[in-house]
């Protein structure tokens, strides 16, 4: 299911940047200039919203880079440091943050690879 929610965020970035990139949409490269000057801006009507879905998109990437079992094999402080304070979203009963909209679990699925390659290290 987190896999799925990684897909279709990865999806949506590929259409905000074909539109942002064409000009097209509700709005178009000066009003996104003028959207990224003043970040409570609502030009064009949903400008907020890609550059939210953007901004999630981005920290989605950096999470699956720094905590793809590769890294996590050389080092593994970035991933940690990237899923610090979301680690609720991996945890069961009542600790579980994972129902919380607000925390955006599926943004940090990468996170996961910490709790896999933890269970299946092998120590000593």
């Amino acid at each position: 299911v987190i896999v799925a929610f990684v897909g279709i965020i990865i999806g949506a970035s590929v259409g905000i940047r074909a539109v942002v990139i064409s000009g097209g949409g509700p709005f178009n490269h000066s009003s996104l200039a003028v959207a990224l000057a003043t970040p409570s801006s609502t030009v064009g009507g949903s400008i907020t919203v890609v550059l939210e879905q953007q901004r999630l998109l981005e920290i989605a990437e950096r999470v699956v880079s720094a905590c793809s079992e590769y890294k996590l094999n050389e080092d593994l402080s970035d991933c940690q440091k990237l899923c610090h304070s979301n680690m609720c979203c991996f945890e069961k009963g009542q600790y579980s943050c994972e129902d919380d909209e607000s925390k955006d679990c599926a943004v940090y699925a990468g996170c996961e690879g910490l709790f896999d390659g933890v269970r299946g290290r092998k120590w000593g």
